[in-house]
């Protein structure tokens, strides 16, 4: 992530020198950062979903509504890992 993050800013200082290769290498470090910053937000919602935990739904309107408070994501995803108690 740090190469990705100092080759964005090479980029950025001599863009009308780089040549095509390296842009494309660019497109697809920040194509990928951005995937895995994707799937760690909604990381919470996909083991609910996956564990078939009855609060599932629940679980992905708290994610998507506080998950960007780090605060809230990691309520979620205690709430998601946590087995439900039987009844």
């Amino acid at each position: 992530a740090l190469s990705c993050i100092g080759s964005i800013a090479m980029l950025l200082a001599n863009f009308d020198k780089a040549p095509v290769w390296f842009v494309v290498a660019i497109y697809l470090c920040l194509a990928l950062l951005l995937t895995f910053a994707v799937l760690g937000y909604v990381l919470p919602t996909i083991i609910a979903k996956k564990g078939e935990h009855p609060d599932a739904a629940p679980i992905a309107v708290l994610n998507f509504l506080t998950g960007w408070t780090i605060v809230g994501w990691i309520v979620a995803l205690v709430w998601a890992l946590r087995k439900p108690r039987p009844q």
